[in-house]
């Protein structure tokens, strides 16, 4: 605005009304080309200077509607990824599907062995393809269903696994250590008695095949007119073994044996053994000519079947003598604050000491086992002592407290029914029958027939402990057993040996052993045990392994059914190729046995009484290792700002985290496992998949509410830096109409001066 008015004099050197004019006219020309820009661009912000706050205000928007709009394709892209992982988990769950309808197929008993090795072979080939399945699904190079999307986890030993199960929250360095608390046991399968077909004797290890009779069936026609494969399956591995007519058993034994063992084209189970078992060494008439098949690992890792033609199978008529038992093991897991989460278990596989991670080991202890030795016996708490009336006589029978076997308590009451000094009952025998004892008589001739067969029991009450009742019985009575009284044991009484014979084994761990005394004295008596019978197992287990800690020596001693078996407390071996000795070892050997008899060895004794081998067995694995876990969830990044994002595991889905890795569909009892292990497998997946089900309507959720804020974030934007082109409109036809008005004075300003020109003619 010019100060003061315009004065009406004329002037010629300041055009006052013509400068007014050009100012005015200036201004207008600025508005009318803002007015030009804000309609061209669309934009009422175009600079800074245009309003600096709402320019500030609008670039927050604008990065916060692009960065909406990246999220929702990031989301977008998270569903692509899941919906690949969890499409091919429903080609898993069919695969899983199709193995247990196999499982309950092959625990069929219309099917042959034969049957079920085809079965096998089609469970096999699924097996591998659920690997292929986890370890080859990707999307966008990326591994899906390995466990590499949820963490990374490596161990120092090449028989520890880390399985990745779900969400691992924490990564790091832990120290893994394995103890034994409790032994389990090798599978012990045993064939037929297999007897000369010419002699009826019993085989021996060079007797071949084609003079075995069980090798020929019922009419004669000999199975291995053609040669023939085995097929053996354990250790998650396939074998095979082909023999014919001139096989000797030993060569049969060696190539079982050969099979289980190699690594190369074997089932890989180290300590296996194979072993023709004849008279010499049970040292019991008409019990040898046998193979026995030993597994050389504890538990069901070592389960090993066989299968062939039904024929061959029929003449080899393989059972199981010891069922296979998993050892009981602490496993510790510390961190790197030496917090130390601990728990026990009877498998492989041990949960929940890391959220997310399973660690599997494949370490096993060294064991040397029996296959016989061990028998159930009576415990009595209180010597028992009840009256017996027969044939007219009337004798009172005793028997010891403590444990006895059955057939030790039927030796006592026979020396006792025929001794003269208790008044003797001829007629009369206590005999073991169906693991119950019978007091059995039959009248002599020299007795009258006036007092018939009868048995009359007398007891100061209803029943006496070994559970015999008060009553006259017709010609025999039947004990009954107190079931809660049984207990395992060794017999202190055996045929063979003598008055005051001790036998005993040295046990050691390959640095220190002590000797362990197994029979004990036996009275003058013949037959007869000084004390009770039976040695509780349970009483030579704790003195045993109390010796065993007190002497240093890393082995304890335990039972798995009828069998006693020495096991290394220590699990696995150090490094064998530095040249350092294993950490874990068990030796037996046999000590001379003192008035046996003249021919007897010790080996022969523990042979003949718990059918165990002298040798050493070392363990396989480690005890202690280390591992190392990396978290590496997936992170989609579904907001616009810093840390808006979300976590995605994928839990390792193959067949040895799933547990179906080592099915066996090639025997009943297999398939029946392997139903329930397919169970729980399938559980696992469809638990993944809906926790994969959950992620994408999370997403889905997620990107709806990503478009609604995008959306609002847009319009807010737009309402600040947008023009409103209607009234943008308005202000530019005013400054149009005021600009020609401008330029119009301008014209009739510059004129006013032209009268000045008349006042100087």
């Amino acid at each position: 605005m010019i100060q003061g008015g315009i004065s009406m004099s004329l002037r010629v050197n300041h055009n006052i009304p013509a400068v007014s004019s050009y100012h005015q006219m200036l201004g207008v020309s600025n508005r009318l080309e803002k007015s030009v820009e804000r309609l061209s661009s669309g934009l009422r912000i175009n600079r800074a200077a245009d309003d600096a706050a709402g320019l500030t205000i609008s670039e927050k928007l604008r990065r916060q509607v692009r960065g909406l709009a990246r999220a929702t394709m990031n989301a977008q892209d998270g569903i692509s990824m899941i919906q690949s992982a969890e499409g091919a988990l429903n080609e898993t769950h069919s695969i899983l599907h199709r193995m247990r309808e196999l499982a309950i197929q092959a625990s069929n008993d219309t099917l042959t062995s034969r049957d079920r090795l085809e079965i096998q072979k089609e469970v096999v080939q699924l097996r591998d393809d659920i690997n292929r399945i986890a370890f080859n699904t990707e999307f966008n190079t990326k591994k899906l269903l390995d466990g590499s999307q949820n963490a990374a986890v490596s161990t120092s030993s090449a028989y520890a696994h880390g399985l990745v199960t779900g969400n691992v929250p924490e990564g790091g360095d832990y120290q893994v250590s394995l103890a034994l608390l409790q032994a389990g046991s090798a599978q012990l399968q045993t064939t037929h008695l297999f007897s000369l077909r010419d002699s009826n004797l019993l085989a021996q290890g060079d007797s071949m095949l084609q003079s075995i009779a069980q090798f020929y069936d019922a009419n004669g026609v000999f199975v291995l007119e053609e040669p023939q494969t085995i097929t053996l399956h354990g250790n998650a591995r396939s074998a095979e073994v082909v023999i014919d007519a001139y096989t000797s058993l030993d060569e049969f034994a060696s190539r079982l044996q050969s099979a289980m063992l190699s690594k190369k084209d074997g089932l890989g189970i180290d300590n296996s053994v194979v072993n023709v078992v004849v008279t010499s060494q049970t040292m019991i008439a008409g019990l040898g000519g046998y193979l026995e098949i030993t597994s050389g690992y504890i538990g069901e890792k070592g389960c090993v079947s066989l299968a062939g033609d039904e024929s061959l199978m029929t003449a080899l008529s393989i059972s199981t003598a010891r069922a296979a038992k998993d050892n009981l093991v602490e496993v510790s897991l510390t961190d790197k604050d030496k917090q130390t989460r601990v728990t026990q278990i009877d498998c492989d596989r041990a949960s929940g000491l890391l959220s997310g991670v399973d660690v599997q080991f494949d370490s096993q202890a060294a064991q040397i086992a029996g296959s016989r030795g061990l028998v159930e016996g009576l415990y009595l708490s209180a010597a028992e002592s009840f009256m017996v009336e027969a044939g007219g006589q009337l004798i009172g029978l005793a028997i010891a407290s403590g444990y006895s076997t059955l057939e030790g308590v039927a030796r006592s009451l026979n020396v006792q029914i025929q001794s003269t000094a208790a008044g003797s009952l001829p007629g009369m025998s206590a005999q073991v029958v169906n693991g119950e004892i019978r007091l059995a008589y039959q009248r002599p001739v020299s007795v009258s027939y006036a007092f018939g067969n009868n048995i009359k029991i007398s007891y100061a009450g209803p029943t006496s402990v070994l559970g015999f009742q008060n009553g006259t019985y017709s010609g025999f009575v039947e004990s009954a057993k107190d079931t809660d009284k049984m207990a395992w044991g060794f017999s202190q009484y055996q045929p063979g040996i003598e008055v005051s014979t001790v036998a005993a084994i040295e046990v050691g761990d390959g640095q220190t052993s002590i000797l362990v005394n197994i029979c004990r004295s036996i009275s003058a008596e013949p037959g007869v045990a000084s004390a009770a019978d039976m040695i509780s197992f349970e009483e030579f287990k704790n003195k045993t392994n109390k010796d065993f800690a007190d002497a240093g020596v890393n082995v304890r001693v335990d039972q798995v059914e009828g069998s006693i078996m020495f096991t290394s407390t220590l699990i696995g071996r150090d490094n064998v190729a530095a040249g350092t000795a294993y950490s874990s070892m068990v030796t037996i050997e046999a000590v001379t046995v003192t008035a046996l008899n003249a021919t007897a060895t010790a080996a022969e004794t523990m042979l003949r009484y718990f059918g165990m081998s002298a040798g050493t067995k070392s363990g396989v694995g480690d005890s202690n290792f280390s591992m190392h876990v990396q978290q590496n969830e997936n992170q989609y990044h579904i907001g616009a700002n810093q840390m808006e994002v979300m976590k995605v595991s994928f839990s390792e889905m193959s067949a040895k985290a799933l547990g179906v890795d080592n099915l066996d569909m090639t025997t009943v009892e297999g398939a029946e496992l392997a139903i329930g292990k397919l169970n729980k497998a399938i559980d696992l997946v469809s638990a993944e998949r809906s926790k994969l089900g959950a992620f994408q309507n999370r997403l889905e959720y997620a990107i709806t509410n990503l478009r609604n804020m995008n959306v609002n974030a847009s319009a807010s934007e737009s309402r600040i830096r947008d023009a409103d082109i209607a009234m943008e409109m308005i202000e530019y036809t005013r400054n149009q109409v005021v600009s020609k008005s401008a330029n119009a004075m301008l014209a009739q300003a510059n004129t006013n001066a032209a009268g000045v020109l008349s006042l100087l003619r």
